[in-house]
């Protein structure tokens, strides 16, 4: 399966951290964010790789890392459907994919889980979710605990009228038809 990283954009978030300096290569216990998710994916089998950046030096710790595997995609357009427009025209019709972000740190075991789900589903797309407190801050998942599905998704909801208490995780598998459509002007959550 192939996989979509997304490594791009500012990190303005995360200031005064990321000025003059990538956030994908920020480290966490000694290791830059973005390898745990080139580790995560490795773990859930990912074959290849298609990797957007905004900085040289990110686009050169993807070759050194994954090498003949990876195909460096400049980013050009604005945002996470941006980078995902950028992406698409490397994911074929009918294919599905796994869309990581770059700055999240997650135990491998999440990407193997999240694409064992999608697999055994039947489902069309798979998403992680992450418990958290402070839901206002998030895009948060509405879910039917009866049909254990997620119904959609409310993007920073007001305090106290969040739909649920778990978060987008940063982590999808996704039919090409959605990086179709955000190359047609679809806006994710």
């Amino acid at each position: 399966m192939k996989a979509v990283i997304l490594a791009g954009g500012p990190g303005k978030h995360m200031e005064p951290l990321t000025e003059g300096f990538p956030k994908p290569l920020l480290r966490v216990a000694g290791v830059p964010l973005i390898e745990y998710a080139i580790r995560g994916l490795e773990s859930a089998g990912a074959t290849e790789y298609i990797v957007v950046v905004s900085d040289k030096h990110v686009a050169e710790y993807v070759e050194e890392r994954l090498s003949l595997k990876s195909t460096i995609v400049e980013q050009s357009r604005q945002e996470i459907e941006g980078a995902l427009a950028d992406a698409a025209e490397y994911v074929s019709p009918g294919e599905h994919f796994i869309l990581a972000f770059s700055d999240i740190v997650a135990p491998p075991e999440m990407y193997r889980q999240l694409v064992s789900t999608y697999s055994t589903s039947g489902a069309t797309a798979a998403l992680t979710v992450v418990p958290v407190v402070d839901a206002e801050t998030y895009g948060v998942a509405r879910i039917n605990f009866s049909l254990g599905k997620i119904t959609g998704v409310v993007e920073k909801p007001p305090p106290r009228r969040s739909p649920s208490s778990l978060a987008l995780g940063g982590a999808y598998v996704l039919p090409y038809r959605v990086a179709e459509a955000v190359m047609n002007g679809l806006s994710l959550p």
